[in-house]
């Protein structure tokens, strides 16, 4: 229990502003990113001259020159956005060991600049530690901008009707989850010490020395009661509405009234999960890294949030933050604008949300739509 209430801790102590990012981060996700993904997946196939693949004609597509640049470019791309949701929550949580209080604007500088890291020639091995372990820490109900995205159905229908590529797919995933296990504190090295990958993967394997059994089973514990919880929330839920549906049988307006609050509240808790799942995932490995430093008697070495002035910027809708984003991405931040709300209902919206999540924008107040 002292686990808990310490990860607990971590994440409820800068809550607000973390759950404003978190909220902006998977709008822009929805909005933004996963359709430009996928519009990079299509114009690649466009070039190619395919409208689907198939086990004939996949093999053929990857090694298509054109194919290869745009798959580096999309690889990028989103490690980069991911990064910046993994800085995020790691930045945030090592604020609030510290007891600090932190503000949105210097959560996105301190992400954006933590993930442009990525460039350094020394760091482009971190693009796919970072595409490997958001499945891995993410629990499956939630994992930001790579829950769309797996192995294609048919290519694991015919690995699986194979039993020696089933084998080989089982040693392959077992190998790298104990990699990831091995790396596991690289990327708070990383964002919090300032240091280059290779020194961060040096120091993770030693810092999980003799540990990495007992630390993958603390993960998947904490994460399985994460699970447990939501689920019996949910199946309350569903006990209620059923019951209401029998007790006011016949009264057609009070049990779809009861009906829509309890649907509303599982709706609710669905989005809830999706948004802290990767704060819960990392809260865990934070409580784990801080914990391990303290044993080893390692110096604790803190981030430095970004400077913040309260008169910095002005509280601005989403919509409206969403625009200032959305302004210079070219036609899919366009896509991304017909996407949104009506400017009314959506300006009524987000100035609740301020008032809740006291959001203080980073970028400069737009004009007009």
């Amino acid at each position: 229990m002292k686990k808990l209430r310490e990860i607990n801790k971590l994440i409820l102590y800068n809550w607000r502003p973390l759950l404003g990012f978190e909220i902006i981060y998977k709008l822009a996700s929805a909005v933004i990113f996963m359709p430009l993904l996928w519009g990079l997946l299509d114009f690649a196939m466009g070039l190619s001259g395919y409208t689907y693949l198939t086990l004939e004609n996949i093999f053929v597509f990857l090694t298509r020159p054109s194919t290869f640049i745009l798959l580096a470019i999309w690889l990028f791309l989103a490690a980069v956005y991911a990064m910046i949701d993994i800085s995020a929550v790691i930045f945030v949580l090592d604020q609030s060991r510290q007891e600090q209080r932190i503000h949105f604007s210097q959560i996105f500088r301190f992400a954006v600049q933590n993930a442009f890291r990525l460039w350094h020639p020394e760091n482009f091995l971190l693009i796919i530690v970072v595409m490997l372990l958001m499945p891995f820490l993410n629990i499956g109900l939630a994992s930001g901008v790579f829950s769309t995205i797996a192995i294609p159905e048919f290519i694991l229908d015919y690995i699986f009707a194979d039993l020696t590529l089933s084998l080989v797919l089982g040693g392959v995933t077992f190998l790298l989850m104990a990699l990831m296990m091995k790396w596991l504190y690289a990327l708070h090295y990383f964002t919090l010490e300032g240091c280059s990958f290779r020194e961060a993967r040096k120091r993770s394997r030693l810092l999980g020395k003799k540990k990495r059994i007992r630390d993958f089973m603390e993960i998947v514990l904490i994460q399985f009661l994460f699970v447990l919880l939501y689920l019996v929330f949910v199946f309350a839920a569903a006990a209620l509405a059923a019951l209401a549906g029998k007790l006011f049988s016949g009264l057609f307006v009070v049990r779809w009234v009861m009906s829509t609050w309890i649907w509303m509240a599982i709706i609710f808790s669905v989005v809830v999960v999706f948004v802290i799942a990767v704060p819960v995932s990392y809260g865990c490995v934070s409580f784990l890294y801080y914990s391990h430093k303290e044993e080893l008697n390692e110096p604790v070495i803190h981030s430095v949030a970004p400077p913040y002035s309260k008169n910095e910027g002005h509280p601005l809708s989403i919509r409206r933050i969403l625009c200032a984003h959305l302004r210079g991405q070219g036609k899919w931040g366009r896509i991304g604008l017909n996407l949104m709300c009506s400017k009314a209902g959506m300006d009524r919206l987000s100035l609740c949300m301020i008032q809740i999540l006291d959001v203080q924008p980073v970028w400069t107040p737009i004009h007009g739509n």
